[in-house]
């Protein structure tokens, strides 16, 4: 192979084509990558092709098409179906809130890290609330559902930041001789950049300790972008496990002007070959929509572009390693080629139910509820242009009658001209029959069973009169088949906290000091006996060993049944440090007493829980007073001091 190997650099110092390579082998990879993408939208065409299978899901869940229709007659019904967009929404409501919960993962340390982990894990709460991830969260879930497959994106925010640093910058070589070049005034001719910046010189280079001023991409933290699997390909694509992904691609659009300004901040690279022309369409979901493409011209032209994460030795040193590739399809352009941040893709997956032969998972929209979303809408619109035939039923007109229906129209208070009573008469239809009302409560149990949840856990009045044991019993069992979704959803998030963990690590890094907390961890943490200097989350706490799991649960999410049990639990403990004094004096642990009010905060939905809790951190920080003489002591308090007599 004809590259060379690169000489790595800082994550603040990158340039587009971190691995050099020459222009046979650009050619080379262009073709490459241009054969895999296309073999990766061929293979899911009938999936991922417009009009085809995705865009069909997303259309049910939207109620179908038009209202109207031609056949039978004009004007005939045309209803869609509810089932999806109900069976949807409650799943994905479900699910949200038993994900997004507070906090949304419990942090475990191991070994030293572990006196630090409840600040870890409220230092991701707080972050993940600023992020507004709950959002991404529920769209990504939403189109898990739907697609089969939810794809989250997470990366660096990238922004730019100046600031003082250190380096050994490379002195200039003569290529006959490799001696160091001076330049007239003595000094030696420092190595830049294309953008005038000095370069880090490798150990045994010619290089000159000085301190430099850049203005560098730092990160600031994580971004997210959901992705639609019309817009993302797993290369291969008949992959049916992690281990056989050899790439990512991820199709995206950004106008002209922004590539050009990306590559005058060294982003992108050969920006001028892909030319000034729009390349945005409209898709059929923009269409349903009513959202029309803008005209597109000089820099408001949107290129269509292709990141692909792909495993590969493109440096020729025997290990395969993961790249970012920016790559234009149309010109076979490559924009950039860098190494993947932190060795690892940035996607997160999210499949509900998954498939035994393939990465991606089944639909619910569609595999599950597909053929009752077609059978309740032949029903529906069966009852609908039945009834419409029984109420507004045709006229029989005798042949030759002077009836026109254009100068004397059918309706209220008409006078229609006859010359017998028997020339015009309606058509008599039987009204719907109560077979097809029963055949349309058979397709509603039948959509029942298959999603798993009953009236009660949808939010609905069930039709049977139920006693309130079968309907707890039944809304159990259907907890259970949640919860097996809601697992599935789970090995997500934990993928997506180590990603999370990590960016927030690197952005601590790349800042002089750290990041003030807010009051209410600061004195979370004053009450749990957790130092934390200057009251800033630093890069020496983050760097710790941590691991994040989900903490809720389907049952956890159901406030009503949390705090039936948090009164029960109030029972048992003062039964319990009535009976075990030993118990008695631990509950007044003031972690402990923290934990229950929390909690009691949770459950109760107590809207002002700072203050709440600030208030009982001063009181928990003060000393218990003891009780006075003749009082008895409560568990946990200094018991009295008996009076002092004086000397007779």
């Amino acid at each position: 192979m004809a590259g060379s190997k690169p000489r790595r650099r800082k994550k603040t110092e990158r340039d587009p084509f971190e691995v050099s390579l020459s222009p046979e082998r650009k050619v080379e990879l262009a073709g490459f990558l241009l054969r895999e993408l296309l073999y990766a939208e061929q293979a899911r065409e009938s999936i991922v092709g417009d009009n085809n299978r995705i865009d069909y899901t997303h259309q049910r869940y939207e109620g179908g098409q038009k209202l109207t229709k031609a056949t039978p007659w004009v004007g005939a019904a045309n209803l869609g179906s509810w089932i999806v967009t109900e069976a949807v929404d409650a799943l994905l409501a479900r699910i949200v809130a038993t994900l997004y919960s507070d906090p949304i993962w419990v942090v475990e340390g191991l070994g030293r890290s572990a006196e630090f982990a409840p600040l870890v894990e409220s230092y991701h709460q707080w972050k993940a609330e600023q992020e507004r991830l709950q959002s991404y969260l529920s769209r990504c879930t939403h189109n898990a559902l739907i697609e089969g497959t939810g794809v989250l994106e997470i990366s660096d925010r990238v922004i730019k930041r100046k600031g003082l640093r250190r380096m050994r910058a490379l002195i200039q070589q003569d290529e006959a001789t490799g001696a160091a070049v001076f330049g007239a005034d003595g000094l030696p001719i420092l190595v830049r950049t294309k953008d005038e910046r000095y370069v880090d010189a490798e150990e045994g280079e010619p290089a000159v300790e000085m301190v430099v001023s850049d203005v560098v991409r730092a990160t600031d933290g994580p971004s997210f972008r959901v992705l639609s699997l019309k817009n993302f390909f797993i290369l291969p694509g008949h992959a049916t496990e992690r281990e056989e992904i050899f790439g990512y691609a991820k199709r995206f659009y950004r106008r002209f002007a922004e590539l050009q300004g990306r590559e005058r901040d060294g982003y992108y690279q050969d920006v001028d070959l892909l030319g000034e022309r729009g390349e945005r369409e409209q898709t059929p979901q923009e269409y349903r929509a009513g959202v029309d493409i803008a005209p597109q011209v000089g820099e408001t032209a949107e290129k269509e572009l292709w990141e692909v994460t792909l495993l590969s030795d493109l440096d020729d040193d025997g290990f395969e390693e993961w790249y970012i590739i920016t790559f234009h399809l149309l010109t076979r352009t490559i924009l950039r080629v860098q190494y993947q941040d932190y060795d690892t893709p940035h996607y997160v997956f999210f499949c509900p139910f998954p498939r035994a032969n393939s990465v991606y998972g089944y639909s619910y929209a569609e595999d599950k509820l597909g053929s009752l979303y077609d059978e309740h809408a032949a029903l529906r619109n069966m009852y609908a242009d039945r009834s419409l035939l029984a109420t507004c039923a045709p006229m029989k007109v005798i042949e030759g009658a002077p009836w026109n229906p254009a100068t004397h129209p059918w309706g209220p208070l008409q006078r229609i001209p006859v010359r017998d009573m028997n020339e015009i008469q309606p058509l008599e239809v039987k009204d719907v029959p109560t077979s097809v009302t029963h055949a349309m409560q058979m397709v509603l149990s039948a959509a029942e069973r298959l999603r798993g949840m009953n009236d009660t856990t949808t939010g609905q009045m069930a039709q049977q009169d139920r006693t309130l044991g079968e309907v707890q019993l039944v809304t159990q069992q259907s907890w259970i088949r949640i919860d097996e979704v809601v697992k599935h959803f789970q090995e997500g998030m934990e993928e997506l906290f180590t990603l999370h963990h990590i960016i927030l690590t690197n952005g601590l890094e790349g800042r002089t000091d750290g990041d003030p907390l807010p009051d209410d961890i600061l004195l979370s943490m004053t009450s749990l006996g957790i130092s934390i200097p200057a009251g800033e989350m630093t890069t020496e706490i983050m760097r710790g060993k941590y691991r994040g799991k989900p903490h809720n649960s389907v049952e956890g999410s159901d406030l009503s049944k949390m705090r039936g049990d948090f009164s029960q639990l109030l029972t048992a403990l003062t039964q319990l440090s009535q009976a075990i004094p030993m118990i008695g004096q631990a509950l007044n642990n003031p972690q402990f007493v923290r934990s229950l009010v929390t909690q009691m905060a949770r459950v109760y939905r107590w809207p002002d829980r700072q203050n709440l809790l600030a208030g009982l951190n001063q009181m928990l920080l003060q000393p218990p007073l003891p009780p006075q003489p003749g009082q008895p002591a409560q568990p946990g308090q200094p018991p009295a001091q008996p009076p002092q007599m004086g000397n007779a």
